[in-house]
């Protein structure tokens, strides 16, 4: 621990003595103007004009309102009261952190430095006896240094740049203090940031800064999602919550911990087990552990790093500094990249910043579907690929199925043409069905982070739960207990409780909340128990696009006993997926919402579908996973979905194995589908009349809207006139729908895709301001 104040004024000591910086304290701030070649900053004392502005100015950022685009909150706020204490001598405690999880009064306590103390406790509507409080650590008779309320925030920016003017630290990111993480991203900030200000000062791509917030964001959200949790894990509820805090408390480090870390590869360079593969560009680099037990910075030392994956030594440009390549390790490669397969690893150290290159991508395949440049998705490279956006629709109804790209419709025909029959090995119509097959589970595999072995392929997502249902129902009775959200589509609803009425178990229903849109855990937390068999929950909301937290669900369900079930046919779509993250036991998605074809896949361990004994036909295998597909395959549908995953990891090149470009490619998709959804969604709130129901903080770019005094159908029909797709309905998702009081009739769904493009978005927004103004 150490002293805030005391760190501050070695940072402003040092800031002092180094030449160039002029320190100025006491200083306020009042504006930040935008100038065409940086910014015109303007104080309580003077007015200045900079080249570059960095706001690390706090919560209330002046340089954040200048850049503009407001702040996303990923988790409700919660009030502290934190004391400053000076005691005469030691406390004779405990020398560590003191976390109370008493549900009436959250308390933590620690000592700082010396004589310091700081004891911080959870306001709540039971008034604060700081004495009593105090004194359950030995502390009552202390000098209060400072006491002060604090509201700790979990937010990010929407925008961490515009032009020259940049955020950083709590400017660009809050978060609560539960895993102590705040002040380690905002050193990230700075320290990725430094070197590409250096770079554009000195001619770089301007573009070059846009790489901050593509680097920084989503590391800053996963932490901050991350400290939000395990403060409500440590922290919230009453008494029932409490009761759970234990088993979910062990349960966490399998579910979450990795979720805030870069994944590696486990291989020559790094001896980390139970870590997943991962494409390393980016991302953070962690300082992996090399076998012989030294770290990774330990071996590369200060300053800046190339390193590079080749089959010889590498012939390197010139770097700066002088800087000469060294072997790092000699030896099969770490990547799963095949040109590296017998090659070996170099580590060439630098002295400054790392060079830019301007120019493209050499490395991209010429003609691909569309590629990664800086972690940007190429959209009119994508949309070329699309037979179906020749006509001239802007497609906001991809919810409901996406558009097919031109490989996928290929596939799908050179299946038909090809020799087929029943699988076998014997001759080559037998061969091609069974490769097909093959080839779909592991593409379906790759996409979510499973088991080939696990993945079951069926008619729909709907017939392949309703069949899971009836499977595992057989052995629930009375007194048993199932649970079901209203958040969720009919798929994931009706069949559980069809299959829990007929065994005579009871359902259970979670409520989101409709002003916000949240499904929390706390919400899962009060309905299961020791009686229930299985938790059925969607990953995203196919109406308003709520991602529940379904790591920390799964927490939860399985401390208590029970399977989980997820339906991921509408989150697939838009997010990477990784299986052994989300906690599962059983996952369904939909091809068809990925660009692919019409069918369902349910993804699971072989090992418990091994435990799973459906209704088959007597002389059909028994084997795992052919004993739940019943009938033959449709091999065209198959050839296409595994064409959809290949079209989608196509995004991001061709280094790398299948699964490190989906992850990837998803990375963009996303970035690309949320900024869209970002200014969608506020040019919504701005039209008269229009009501946003999608709200939630962790959310997909699906909208679902209503018009005060205009039916919804009736705005339908008007954008459908001008070729602009947005659908109107409740889409399956009935219980929703009913529970944001909109009935069975919902409203206009607004879904983005990889390939919605801001003339689409620009398109919508002036068909709905002609039908409002109409």
């Amino acid at each position: 621990m150490f002293h805030q104040p005391d760190l501050e004024e070695l940072l402003r000591t040092a800031v002092g003595r180094t030449p160039g910086v002029v320190l100025e304290t006491g200083v306020e701030v009042t504006a930040v103007h935008r100038t065409r070649r940086g910014a015109r900053v303007v104080t309580d004392r003077s007015e200045l004009t900079a080249d570059v502005v960095l706001g690390c100015d706090g919560a209330r950022s002046t340089v954040a309102g200048a850049v503009g685009g407001g702040q996303r909150r990923l988790a409700r706020p919660d009030r502290w009261y934190v004391v400053d204490l000076l005691a005469d001598e030691p406390l004779p405690v405990w020398p560590g952190v003191h976390q109370v999880c008493d549900p009436d009064r959250a308390a933590t306590f620690m000592p700082v430095t010396g004589l310091r103390y700081r004891a911080e406790f959870r306001l709540t509507d039971r008034p604060l006896d700081l004495t009593a409080e105090l004194a359950r650590f030995g502390a009552q008779d202390c000098e209060v240094v400072r006491a002060t309320e604090y509201t700790y925030g979990a937010r990010v920016a929407r925008r961490w740049r515009s032009g020259r003017v940049l955020l950083c630290g709590d400017a660009a990111h809050l978060t609560p203090p539960f895993i102590g993480q705040g002040l380690g991203l905002g050193l990230r900030d700075a320290h990725q940031l430094a070197w590409k200000v250096d770079a554009v000062l000195a001619g770089a791509p301007e573009s070059l800064l846009d790489t901050h917030r593509t680097e920084r964001a989503a590391h800053a959200v996963a932490l901050i999602r991350l400290a939000a949790l395990t403060g409500w894990l440590m922290t919230a509820g009453g008494p029932r919550a409490a009761r759970l805090r234990r088993p979910v408390a062990r349960a966490l480090p399998r579910t979450l911990l990795a979720a805030g870390t870069p994944a590696l590869r486990r291989g020559p360079w790094v001896d980390r087990p139970r870590i997943g593969p991962s494409r390393g560009v980016g991302r953070l680099l962690p300082t992996a552990v090399l076998r012989g037990g030294r770290r990774l910075d330990d071996v590369l030392g200060p300053g800046w790093a190339l390193l590079v994956c080749t089959t010889e030594v590498p012939d390197l440009p010139a770097l700066p500094g002088g800087a000469r390549p060294r072997v790092l390790h000699r030896g099969r490669c770490p990547t799963s990249d095949p040109r590296c397969a017998t090659g070996g690893c170099w580590s060439a150290r630098t002295a400054s910043s790392p060079p830019w290159d301007p120019a493209p991508d050499p490395s991209a395949r010429p003609g691909a579907y569309g590629r990664i440049a800086g972690m940007s998705l190429d959209v009119v490279a994508l949309r070329a690929q699309f037979p179906a956006l020749l006509g001239g629709a802007a497609h906001f109804d991809g919810p409901g199925g996406t558009q097919v790209p031109t490989p996928v419709a290929d596939a799908v025909h050179a299946a038909l043409v090809q020799p087929t029959a029943n699988r076998g090995a014997t001759t080559q119509a037998e061969r091609n069905a069974d490769d097909v097959v093959l080839g779909a589970r592991r593409a379906i595999a790759d996409l979510v982070g499973g088991d080939p072995r696990g993945v079951v392929f069926g008619r729909s997502a709907t017939v392949l739960t309703y069949d899971l249902a009836r499977t595992l129902a057989a052995g629930w009775g009375p007194g048993d207990e199932v649970v079901v959200t209203r958040l969720d589509h009919d798929a994931n609803v009706r069949p559980w409780v069809q299959a829990a009425e007929r065994a005579g178990a009871t359902v259970r229903w979670v409520d989101f909340d409709p002003a916000t849109s949240e499904l929390t855990v706390a919400d899962v937390a009060a309905v299961v128990s020791d009686r229930t068999r299985l938790v059925a929950v969607t990953g995203a909301s196919n109406l308003i696009g709520t991602r529940p937290p379904l790591p920390a669900i799964a927490g939860v369900v399985h401390a208590a006993g029970a399977l989980l079930h997820v339906d991921g046919v509408h989150l697939t779509a838009h997010v990477p997926v990784d299986l052994s993250e989300l906690g599962c036991d059983t996952f369904v998605c939909s091809p068809y919402k990925f660009l692919g074809p019409h069918c369902g896949a349910l993804v699971a361990a072989p090992a418990f579908l091994e435990t799973l004994h459906p209704d088959k036909l007597l002389p059909s295998t028994d084997a795992v996973p052919e004993r739940f597909e019943l009938g033959t395959l449709p091999y065209e549908l198959l050839a296409g979905t595994t064409a959809a995953v290949d079209f989608l990891a196509s995004l991001a090149g061709t280094s790398g194995g299948r699964r490190e470009r989906l992850l990837a490619a998803f990375h963009a998709v996303e970035e690309h589908e949320d900024a869209l959804r970002v200014g969608l969604e506020d040019a919504l709130r701005e039209l008269p009349g229009v009501t946003l129901w999608s709200r939630a903080a962790h959310r997909t770019p699906t909208l679902l809207v209503t018009f005060e005094g205009r039916d919804a159908a009736d705005a339908y029909r008007y954008l459908a006139a001008r070729r602009v797709n947005a659908p109107v309905g409740s889409f399956y998702a009935l219980e929703c729908s009913r529970h944001l009081g909109l009935g069975d009739t919902g409203g206009l769904r607004i879904g983005l895709a990889p390939y919605t493009d801001q003339d689409d978005v620009d398109r919508l927004l002036d068909g709905l301001r002609g039908f409002l103004a109409g």
